[in-house]
């Protein structure tokens, strides 16, 4: 299979770089394209693309802008080439910083490529904005991150960066072109040659120069010893002044640039190069290619200890505290006396080369980060409030992510997470306040976005409109803009500033819909019933629906006899005394007061149904309407239960009188624990509760509470003096609810993920 690879570098100007592109262009099954600027402006001077060859790969030159602002140059067409190529991987060898890595990066990521970077960065520089925002944005999209030296690659790390790494330089030598002279032997055996120490580089204070030339003055070397600058920059003149000052001014050579045809030659008179680099605040030498060269050239190293130096010499060199005179003089008197060392020097580096730093040996590894890139996993985000198994759409999210896994690399931004969940995925924790709701909201999605957005993911997946960046797929587990005006406010009972709370959240919440749910933000809707599907393509139309029902564990919840009598010991209920469960939070939307007016008429009629409420909310609020009503003995608050499913195996029937639900959770485990269902005909009720069996619905819609209580209440009484009825409607229930597997819910969600991943190759 063909992959295809975009690379965009800049150091592809220089023909001495593409023996890298062709060893990759050698490699099975990879088409190369290859992207540079038809020039870059350097402060002094403008290296033009040089001609050559570039057999086995495509040379194409891009118009760049602003060219010679190493943060702030940029592609214009670069886009629209990506989108033409449609590349599998595009390579940025620019700094995530830069302008050009950030557009390349996001418009790779928008044609569903993976995105490689390379980065020689190795301090800890913090940037101002917008270049810091363009790092993070990039560092988001980022698949694999080449590191130039093990700095960087601790640096990024630090930073906050954990995707796939790998060390490895931008470019190798040719091992055909930087060859040893021939007379290494005679070198060994002390040869005549004139002992020749020499520097190619820039000659600026950080590459210290002046410790080189003052470590030759003071060394022990025969009088006819010389050295060899190869470079030029702003240091030269006093360079040359301080050469004369400490009466060397006659062996010291400044050549001046030296073209890259003839380096390898030059390379080749050298017996020692030294690299006596220092680190600054803003510097440190993040590689040192001239090191492998000579290393290739059979050519003894010498270096600093700053920076990835050491790194690069390994044992094939001399390595000397940065910035100490006499330590460099002592290992060039040394090199100078002993001609065996140095020729023992060259081999071993001219093999560590060939081993490590060749160009076939960098296009080898690059390709296996293009292959690892191309193998990895999709990574998907999940976004939610919370992730557990403690309530209804949180519970859905749980199952989901347990099966996720298994194929998906997933990321949970979220403020809980289950415990059992977090080693299976990365958890990137929200903090949010506890209360008021509207607040909530609004934090919560203001901090996720920017873990969303860090996540570098392939799909992001919301529930509901909960953060205000782009996702591919938000599951609908309530409809804001399709809540009926009933049941927008929360009831009297709970009091002005809990219905304002409720009014403002549900006001924060249709806006947060309406700015993320449109076309250019979302890609799919994921709904969990038939009925909230046709409310969000009503309310947000041009986006494509998918029912994605929730499940049930019909093996937790489900009748067991001795589980029944347990709970009703523990509570001192009867056997045969009847019990309706109430199950939820927000008591006043699915009608808790409503449900204890009805335990209320029932008890009135001679027949009393007791009533467990499980869930949290205000029980003090509601001991008080249970009193009111005269039933309070016959209601029991027992709080959030982990162990809810023990509820539900002791109760006799559901009760849940809600005024809008989109799929019902609680009631799918009370039909799979063998209970009939007393209920609102809200959403995907009715495929519990129909043909006369499986329950009793009430439908609240334009009917006076009065009636709402009687019809419960009759309910309740008949349920509760008919045994068998309750019976054969709960078995019915159950049947109904063991279609609705967590299984089949989370794969219905998971073929949308591989379809919307799909769509983007």
């Amino acid at each position: 299979m063909t992959m295809r690879v975009l690379l965009v570098s800049r150091a592809a100007l220089v023909a001495s770089y593409r023996p890298k592109l062709e060893a990759i262009a050698r490699r099975p099954g990879v088409e190369l394209t290859v992207v540079v600027p038809p020039s870059w402006r350097e402060p002094g001077r403008v290296q033009p693309l040089e001609p050559g060859p570039t057999p086995g790969y495509e040379l194409v030159t891009e118009h760049i802008a602003a060219n010679g602002s190493f943060h702030g140059h940029w592609y214009p067409r670069l886009a629209r080439r990506i989108a033409a190529l449609h590349p599998d991987v595009v390579h940025v060898e620019e700094e995530p910083y830069n302008l050009a890595t950030f557009l390349a990066a996001r418009a790779a990521a928008r044609h569903g490529a993976r995105v490689v970077v390379f980065t020689w960065q190795n301090l800890d520089r913090r940037l101002p904005p917008p270049f810091s925002t363009m790092e993070r944005a990039t560092l988001a999209r980022t698949d694999h991150l080449v590191c130039g030296s093990r700095a960087a690659r601790d640096l990024w790390r630090a930073r906050g960066y954990d995707g796939p790494t790998t060390v490895l330089p931008q470019v190798g030598v040719d091992p055909a072109v930087w060859t040893p002279r021939h007379d290494l032997a005679a070198d060994a055996e002390g040869g005549a040659r004139r002992f020749t120490v020499g520097y190619v580089g820039r000659l600026v204070p950080a590459k210290g120069v002046d410790v080189l030339v003052r470590s030759f003055a003071a060394a022990s070397l025969p009088a006819d010893a010389r050295l060899v600058l190869l470079g030029d920059g702003p240091e030269r003149a006093d360079l040359v002044a301080l050469a004369d000052r400490l009466g060397i001014g006659a062996r010291v050579e400044v050549t001046g640039w030296c073209e890259s045809d003839a380096l390898p030659a030059r390379m080749r008179e050298l017996d020692t190069l030294v690299l006596p680099s220092r680190a600054t605040p803003s510097w440190q030498e993040q590689f040192g290619r001239v090191l492998i060269e000579a290393m290739a050239s059979g050519v003894a190293v010498v270096g600093s200890d700053t920076g990835e130096i050491p790194h690069v010499i390994g044992e094939a060199g001399v390595v000397f505290p940065e910035d100490d005179v006499d330590a460099l003089r002592d290992a060039l008197t040394q090199l100078a006396a002993d001609p065996a060392r140095r020729a023992d020097l060259a081999r071993r580096g001219r093999a560590r080369v060939e081993t490590e730093f060749t160009q076939e040996r960098v296009a080898e590894a690059t390709v296996r980060v293009y292959h690892a890139t191309l193998a990895a996993r999709p990574r998907v985000t999940i976004v939610a409030h919370e992730v557990h198994d403690g309530g209804g759409m949180e519970a859905a999210m749980a199952q989901l992510v347990r099966r996720a896994t298994r194929e998906f690399d997933v990321t949970v931004v979220a403020a809980a997470v289950d415990p059992g969940l977090r080693g299976s995925v990365r958890w990137r924790r929200v903090p949010t306040p506890a209360a008021p709701l509207a607040l909530r909201l609004a934090v919560f999605g203001a901090l996720a976005a920017p873990r969303v957005r860090a996540s570098r993911a392939d799909l992001v997946h919301t529930l509901g409109a909960i953060v205000p960046t782009r996702a591919d797929l938000a599951t609908v587990q309530y409809c804001h803009a399709g809540v009926p005006a009933d049941a927008r406010t929360a009831a009297p009972e709970v009091g002005t500033v809990r219905r304002l709370n409720a009014t403002l959240a549900h006001r924060a919440s249709v806006w947060a819909e309406r700015w993320c749910y449109r076309p250019a933000r979302l890609r799919r809707f994921a709904a969990v019933s038939p009925g909230v599907g046709a409310e969000v393509g009503a309310a947000y139309p041009g986006i494509p629906v998918t029912v994605t029902p929730n499940g049930v564990d019909t093996e937790r919840f489900a009748p067991d006899a001795a589980t029944r009598a347990a709970v009703r010991a523990e509570l001192a209920v009867a056997d045969d005394a009847p019990v309706a469960l109430f199950v939820g939070g927000d008591w006043a939307r699915k009608g808790l007061a409503i449900a204890i007016a009805a335990i209320g008429r029932a008890a009135a009629s001679g027949t009393p149904v007791r009533l467990w409420v499980v869930g949290r909310g205000d029980a003090a609020r509601y001991r008080q309407v249970a009193r009111d009503a005269g039933v309070e003995a016959l209601v029991t608050f027992l709080g959030f239960r982990a162990d809810r499913e023990r509820c539900f195996q002791g109760a006799d029937l559901f009760l849940l009188p809600t005024r809008y639900e989109t799929f019902c959770i609680a009631a799918f485990e009370g039909a799979a624990a063998g209970l009939p269902l007393v209920m609102t005909p809200v959403n995907d009720v009715r495929a519990l509760v129909r043909d006369g069996t499986g329950g009793v619905l009430v439908d609240r819609t334009g009917a006076r509470d009065d009636d709402v209580v009687a019809s419960i209440a009759d309910a309740l009484v008949t349920y509760a003096r008919d045994p068998e009825r309750r019976a054969a409607d709960g078995a019915a229930a159950r049947t109904r609810a063991s279609a609705y597997t967590w299984e089949a819910s989370a794969e219905s969600v998971l073929d949308v993920y591989r379809e919307l991943l799909e769509a983007r190759t």
